[in-house]
């Protein structure tokens, strides 16, 4: 019995020990800005906030007049500070201002524009402004 005991207690100590808390997430900035070309606001632009160091990816589209507020892949809000590779498609998809329900705007022809750049995320949250010129 005692064996058995002792069999369970280190059964629990190993999921317990193994087990992944809140302690392991990372510290998040709050990111938000806007997105603009041409000195317009451009909405429904995919966004990718890829750190270059450690961390997992944040996302956000961007709104009807071209706001976005970032999203940690885990689904906090914010992204990790640092040095990140960000990556904005263009989205044909209909804003909600637009209805939404409806059928996609029509689509130029060719693939979505895309623009990548080098961004620093820095640890106090300030609202940035991204070009996508």
């Amino acid at each position: 019995m005692r064996q058995f005991s002792c069999l369970i207690l280190f059964n629990l100590l190993l999921i317990t020990g193994c087990s992944r808390g809140d302690f392991d997430a990372p510290a998040l900035t709050s990111v938000s800005g806007v997105v603009m070309s041409k000195g317009k606001p451009m909405p429904g632009v995919n966004l990718e906030f890829r750190p270059e160091n450690e961390g997992a990816p944040s996302y956000a589209t961007t709104n009807e007049t071209g706001e976005f507020v970032l999203n940690y892949s885990d689904g906090r809000k914010g992204a990790v500070p640092g040095r990140h590779t960000v990556k904005m498609i263009e989205s044909f998809a209909p804003t909600s201002a637009e209805g939404g329900d409806g059928p996609p705007p029509k689509r130029p022809p060719g693939p979505p524009k895309e623009k990548t750049m080098k961004i620093e995320v820095k640890e106090e949250s300030t609202p940035m402004e991204l070009s996508f010129d």
